[in-house]
This record gives structure tokens, sequence and C-alpha cells, in this order.
């Protein structure tokens, strides 16, 4: 996992947005995504339901 000083090299993730990611404060998924990126992942989310699990595609293709 990346640091907070690969984080903030990111266009858009200050130091004061890592901490609060890191402390489980994060505003939204766009603050998550963004966040991801920056320590080199891609968020993806999924819906399970009893019928199955479905991929809600790139979280950052709405950014």
């Amino acid at each position: 996992m990346g640091s907070q000083t690969g984080a903030t090299a990111a266009p858009g993730v200050t130091k004061m947005r890592v901490s609060q990611i890191e402390n489980g404060d994060a505003t939204s998924v766009e603050v998550l995504a963004r966040y991801i990126e920056a320590i080199g992942g891609r968020l993806e989310l999924t819906a399970t339901f009893d019928d199955g699990t479905y991929r809600m595609g790139d979280a950052t293709a709405a950014m």
C-alpha cells in the first residue's frame, strides 16, 4: 500500500484528505477513488444480491 507522500503527489489529494481517509472519515466514493488512484490502485464497486454479484464499473468513470 502507498503512503501519504504518494497520495498527496496526485492532484486533488491533500495531506488533510489523506488523513481523513486513513481515519475512516472519507466523504464520498469519488474521494476514495482519487486516493486509491494516487497510491497506485483502482476502486471497483460490486453489488451482491441473492441471485448474483454485479460489478458497478470503474468508480472514477463518473468523475
